[in-house]
């Protein structure tokens, strides 16, 4: 896959957020510490991005697609475009999940949508590139 970088990062662009924690047992990091670091590197690099919805699913495993309700109520929103976004914002790419069918997914998600996953841990680039 191509390279991915972000368009004029000094755009307003539309942006939603997508939080998942497994579980207590299996990680400490919540939701809500997921959205503080998203918030921090947007604020730290300055971008004026706009959120306009945040998806959350909770005590669910990364692995499987069909039982994060929230993860796929995304999908569908912005494959409709009841919510505009260009960029899928996660804290880590983790959090997007932990299926290979994932990469095919964001690949899909950017050529028929122009909608790309960003990671604040990596300071919103693309996850497929090597540091």
């Amino acid at each position: 896959m191509a390279q991915y970088r972000p368009d004029d990062r000094s755009k307003p662009w539309d942006v939603v957020r997508y939080l998942r924690m497994s579980g207590d047992q299996q990680n400490k990091r919540s939701p809500d510490q997921q959205n503080d670091v998203i918030d921090e590197r947007l604020q730290r690099n300055n971008l004026p991005w706009i959120t306009n919805q945040s998806y959350r699913d909770e005590a669910k495993t990364g692995r499987m697609l069909r039982n994060r309700p929230d993860f796929n109520r995304m999908l569908a929103d912005l494959k409709s475009g009841i919510v505009p976004a260009r960029y899928i914002l996660v804290d880590t790419i983790e959090r997007f999940g932990r299926n290979e069918d994932l990469d095919e997914l964001r690949r899909r998600l950017f050529r028929k949508y122009g909608i790309s996953v960003l990671c604040a841990d990596q300071d919103f680039a693309d996850p497929n590139t090597q540091n």
